[in-house]
């Protein structure tokens, strides 16, 4: 009778608690799993159901977790790095600079101008893996090459 009991308490309490995190956020809820899952390997492990290296695999599955939340702030690492290549962009880009950039002569033609910049953005362009700031001092280089030509 009292296994019975304990059971039925545990049902009505499992159901209150499941109507409970229905409300709250994802958040919540993931980290409710999370302790379930942890709680649940620590009961296997402790009554011999669970080899001990399937709980230090679940162990680590936790600090894995945690590792990926400090991910977050990888994108405030990365912001600084290109404000600081953004703010090197802001320099002019002198004639000979840019003639450099495309790997052309003095006197090169708009023709020419535009055949070395889709050669190299061929090349370096980001979506075929290249540099976003090799491609955008090319293009400097185009625009600038392409301002002096006209009037």
């Amino acid at each position: 009778m009292a296994k019975v009991l304990i059971l039925l308490l545990a049902v009505v309490g499992g159901a209150l608690l499941l109507k409970w995190l229905r409300r709250q956020p994802r958040a919540t809820q993931m980290r409710w799993l999370l302790y379930s899952v942890v709680g649940a390997v620590i009961v296997l492990a402790l009554t011999g159901r669970i080899h001990w290296l399937g709980a230090v695999f679940a162990a680590l599955l936790v600090i894995a977790k945690k590792l990926i939340l400090l991910f977050r702030f990888l994108p405030f690492f990365v912001g600084r790095r290109t404000q600081s290549q953004s703010e090197n962009d802001a320099t002019p880009m002198s004639h000979a600079d840019a003639l450099k950039v495309l790997d052309l002569e003095h006197g090169a033609t708009r023709e020419d101008i535009i055949a070395a910049h889709k050669r190299l953005m061929q090349k370096v362009h980001p979506d075929r893996g290249g540099s976003d700031h090799l491609a955008k001092q090319i293009n400097r280089a185009k625009e600038r090459l392409l301002k002096d030509l006209d009037p």
